[in-house]
C-alpha cells in the first residue's frame, strides 16, 4: 500500500477494549508522518453513528485511505460508512479492540503502532461483506442470533478490559446453562425450513491463525458465500460441543451449510447482533456482497485457497 504522499484520515474508538486506546492519537500521527503521509487527521468516536459518518464522507474530504482503530464494531461501522459513501477507500484496522477477529484474519499485529508499519509496507485485498438490511447494518465477520448475540451483550466492556477474550468464554458457558429450544423458520437462498433450535449464526470470515495454531470455522473472506451454523441441542455438553467444535475448525459437515441470502424468523423473538454489536431482534435478514470492499492486509496474508 504505502502511505507516503497520501492523506489519511484515522477512526479512533476510545472505547475499545483497551484501556490506552483514547490515548494514541498522537503516537499514531507521529507513525504515519515518519511513513510519509502528507496528511493525517485523527477523529475520536463518541457513538458508532460517527465512524459511519466519518467514513462516508471521507473520499469527498480528499482523503486517500482510512485506518480504524478499534473492535470489530467500529471496523464494522466504517466499512458501513464507505459502502455508502461508494468511494472504494482502502480501510486498514489498528488493533485496539478485545477480539480484533478481523485484524487477525488478515495477518495484522495487535499493536496499533506495529499495524501501522504492517499496513505501510502490506498488500490490498477485496472482501465480502455481509449487508443486515433488516437492521441497516454492515458486517465483515459474522452476524447471528441468540447465543452469540447473548454472549456478546453479556461480556460487558469492564469485563472484556479487565479479562480479555477470556470474558467471551465466561459468558458463553454462562449462556449455556440451561438453553431451551424455540420455534425458528430459517430460509436459505429461497428454501425455507421451519426447526427447533436456540441459536443461527452467519460466518462471513472464520480462520485466525494465533501462534502457528487455526483457529474458527472454515468460512472465506473471498468466497462470495455465508456460511450458516443452526444449534439444535438445548443440552450443555451437545451445544458445547458444537461451539468448541467450531472454534477448532472442525465443524461437522452439517453444521456449517453455505448460502448467499439467509433470512431468520424466531418465536419468540432472539436478540441479534453484528460483529459483536447487538443490533435488535430478529427477524434477522443477510446477504453476501461479494468482493465490496478493500482491506489492507499484511503483506504475509494469503487468501485461502488463492
Amino acid at each position: 500500500m504505502g502511505f507516503a504522499r497520501q492523506d489519511v484520515l484515522v477512526i479512533l474508538n476510545p472505547a475499545s477494549g483497551r484501556a490506552e486506546a483514547g490515548d494514541l492519537a498522537q503516537p499514531l500521527e507521529r507513525a504515519l508522518r515518519e511513513a510519509g503521509a502528507a496528511r493525517v487527521v485523527v477523529h475520536r468516536t463518541g457513538a458508532i453513528g460517527d465512524a459511519i459518518r466519518w467514513a462516508r464522507d471521507a473520499a469527498a474530504e480528499g482523503f486517500d485511505a482510512l485506518l480504524v482503530g478499534g473492535g470489530d464494531g467500529t471496523v464494522a461501522a466504517t466499512a458501513t460508512g464507505v459502502l455508502e459513501g461508494g468511494a472504494d477507500l482502502p480501510i486498514g484496522i489498528l488493533a485496539v479492540g478485545t477480539g480484533n477477529g478481523l485484524a487477525h484474519m488478515l495477518r495484522l499485529p495487535t499493536d496499533p503502532l506495529k499495524s501501522v508499519r504492517a499496513l505501510d509496507a502490506g498488500r490490498s485485498v477485496r472482501v465480502d461483506a455481509i449487508e443486515v438490511p433488516s437492521h441497516d447494518r454492515v458486517g465483515l465477520v459474522f452476524a447471528g442470533a441468540g447465543l452469540d448475540a447473548e454472549v456478546n451483550r453479556d461480556a460487558d466492556a469492564a469485563s472484556k478490559r479487565r479479562f480479555g477474550t477470556l470474558a467471551y468464554a465466561a459468558s458463553t458457558v454462562r449462556n449455556l446453562v440451561g438453553r431451551r429450544s424455540q420455534r425458528l423458520a430459517l430460509t436459505l437462498d429461497g428454501h425455507r425450513m421451519e426447526l427447533a433450535g436456540h441459536a443461527v449464526s452467519v460466518f462471513n470470515a472464520g480462520i485466525i491463525e494465533i501462534a502457528g495454531l487455526e483457529f474458527g470455522p472454515p468460512a472465506n473472506l473471498h468466497d462470495g458465500r455465508l456460511d450458516v451454523a443452526v444449534f439444535r441441542s438445548p443440552s450443555f455438553p451437545a451445544a458445547a460441543g458444537q461451539v468448541l467444535r467450531l472454534l477448532i475448525g472442525r465443524p461437522k459437515r452439517a453444521e456449517l451449510v453455505g448460502a448467499t441470502h439467509v433470512r431468520l424468523e424466531a418465536d419468540p423473538p432472539m436478540p441479534v447482533h453484528v460483529d459483536g454489536d447487538v443490533v435488535g431482534t430478529t427477524p434477522l435478514e443477510a446477504r453476501v456482497r461479494p468482493g465490496a470492499l478493500c482491506f489492507l492486509a499484511a503483506a504475509s496474508y494469503r487468501p485461502p485457497n488463492g
